[in-house]
């Protein structure tokens, strides 16, 4: 669906309205990334993920937990932006939190 061959992709949906906006998302990524998703697919150097480009709470908080814009795409018809972060970048992150 994202047109990308190799890496992971994760989703994150915070349902508590409590922790919304309080930082968790990037600090949850980061630490599943590092913690769990690497070491599970060790082969793996990348992470995807995309949001709905109207979604800009949920585009801040992965740019926040240090991933980059790819590209934009159209998934049945509504435009969504795909970021990427790198094994070795997301290692970094986790370090300094």
């Amino acid at each position: 669906m994202i047109g990308e061959a190799e890496g992971i992709s994760v989703d994150l949906f915070i349902g508590e309205p409590t922790y919304l906006g309080s930082g968790w998302g990037r600090l949850i990524l980061v630490k599943f990334l590092v913690e769990v998703a690497f070491p599970l697919f060790p082969q793996e150097d990348v992470c995807w993920i995309y949001h709905e480009r109207l979604n800009q709470r949920a585009v801040r908080a992965s740019r926040a937990a240090g991933f980059q814009y790819v590209r934009n795409f159209l998934e049945d018809g509504e435009l969504k932006e795909l970021l990427s972060l790198r094994k070795e970048d997301a290692a970094a992150r986790a370090s300094g939190v």
